[in-house]
């Protein structure tokens, strides 16, 4: 909900804003807590921080102006499969 009213305020001086969710991101320090987790996500893999930088570096871009409050959940789909469940 912040990010809602927080993106609908800054939209009208033409400001976009969105949120991005990384999910759990494959580090050095977390190799084999995430790699049980992604046995279960749908993908059946880790993000990698490469990944994520790619989604963020989109959202930074011109072709990417027209985009305000939403979401992007730049994780591997199980944050999406676990509603479900």
């Amino acid at each position: 909900m912040l990010t809602r009213t927080a993106g609908v305020a800054f939209a009208r001086h033409s400001v976009p804003l969105v949120v991005v969710g990384p999910g759990a991101v494959a580090m050095p320090i977390n190799l084999g807590t995430v790699r049980d987790g992604a046995k279960r996500a749908p993908l059946g893999r880790t993000v990698r921080p490469k990944q994520v930088a790619t989604v963020v570096s989109f959202l930074a871009e011109d072709n990417a102006s027209y985009l305000t409050t939403p979401a992007v959940f730049a994780e591997d789909g199980i944050m999406q499969s676990s509603v479900s469940r």
